[in-house]
């Protein structure tokens, strides 16, 4: 048994005995590993420590589940992520291309201390991104072959739409515009540069 879906995909029969894949080919997801969280909500998990220690959990049984994948790890400052990450990419060094911070404070104090953590990451043999969009980490990502060009314009309009510039999504309140901290990359084997 064969389904058509809008003359682009088939799935036989055994294929729909799996919904989620069948949305992630649809939505264009690749394959690959997928690690879904149950959201059992109670008043132990609720606390950001227990969230903290979840991630890097998980992150963990990925990592030893599937020991001949790298991995890209993406967050963003607001809680704990780039601590996780550089405790993931010192205990899984060679397995770690890039780490992708999206900078959601306006802190100094949390850029400097997430700059300070870039450089283990550096010693580790990854790339640590503190980015102030999605759009740098797409285009340092499509700069090393591990995305297509085709994804970064994709990603750039999303931001463009979420600043409000086209269309497509409602601006937020202040238009759109972040007077955040700049961009700053640290490279496998390069020094550290803002933009």
């Amino acid at each position: 048994m064969t389904i058509e879906l809008d003359a682009e995909c088939s799935y036989h029969a055994e294929r729909l005995d799996n919904p989620r894949r069948v949305f992630f080919d649809l939505q264009g997801v690749p394959k690959g590993p997928i690690s879904l969280r149950d959201w059992d909500v109670s008043a132990a998990s609720l606390g950001s420590g227990s969230r903290v220690k979840y991630k890097e959990k998980s992150i963990r049984e990925i990592l030893d589940t599937h020991p001949q994948l790298p991995f890209i790890l993406i967050g963003d400052s607001g809680q704990q992520d780039p601590e996780v990450y550089h405790a993931i990419v010192r205990d899984y060094p060679s397995r770690i291309l890039a780490v992708y911070i999206r900078n959601v404070s306006q802190s100094p104090e949390r850029k400097s201390s997430i700059e300070k953590l870039s450089a283990d990451v550096l010693a580790a043999g990854s790339t640590l991104l503190l980015a102030d969009d999605t759009f740098a980490a797409a285009s340092h990502a499509a700069e090393r072959g591990w995305i297509r060009e085709d994804d970064v314009r994709a990603v750039h309009e999303d931001k463009r739409a979420d600043e409000g510039k086209t269309d497509e999504k409602v601006a937020t309140p202040e238009g759109g515009k972040d007077e955040g901290a700049p961009t700053v990359v640290v490279n496998r084997g390069g020094d550290a540069g803002a933009s």
